[in-house]
């Protein structure tokens, strides 16, 4: 039995070394510029410890749910979401292509579509009917139109998006 205190201690290790700010500059990945190194490192080092935490092992949710269970995303009558999509572990395991899933490290939000996600989600996440017509790097989540019902997906996408911005105490990217 290790001690509470370093349970979490590989993980966070493993997830720190893949991190922009740590990741070796002499891996086969894609090359990261210094300076997108040295901002990572400037954030890193001005982190509280859950943000620090939250950016080396970062949360997924699985978002094809808010089709599935209309009470995902939607508000109560004081303006807090119900219920929040299930969170899943930073893991392969069990992803099929119909399922549409959010990573979240505190920092970015990154946004991962099956190949086989329904329109409807594709609609609500990136603003096109299908994934040929999407530019992965340049993808984003299109803005709300005022006219929108209250329980649609893209309206209970974006509560979703806007609570764990304000569960976060760290500036986001969407």
């Amino acid at each position: 039995d290790y001690p509470e205190a370093l349970r979490l201690l590989p993980s966070l290790t493993l997830g720190m070394l893949k991190s922009v700010a740590f990741k070796d500059a002499k891996a086969p990945a894609p090359a990261i510029m210094p300076d997108v190194r040295a901002a990572a490192l400037v954030a890193v080092s001005s982190m509280g410890v859950s943000a620090f935490e939250l950016f080396v092992k970062p949360r997924m949710y699985a978002l094809h749910g808010l089709e599935e269970n209309a009470g995902i995303g939607a508000l109560d009558e004081d303006g807090f979401v119900v219920e929040m999509p299930e969170e899943w572990g930073c893991s392969l395991e069990g992803v099929e292509p119909q399922h549409v899933l959010l990573l979240d490290n505190g920092q970015d939000f990154l946004l991962w579509v099956g190949s086989n996600a329904s329109r409807a989600m594709l609609e609500a996440c990136v603003g096109a009917s299908s994934l040929s017509s999407v530019d992965p790097g340049k993808a984003a989540m299109p803005p709300l139109q005022g006219d929108e019902p209250a329980g649609s997906l893209s309206v209970r996408l974006a509560n979703v998006l806007h609570t764990l911005r304000a569960t976060t105490p760290e500036t986001f990217q969407v």
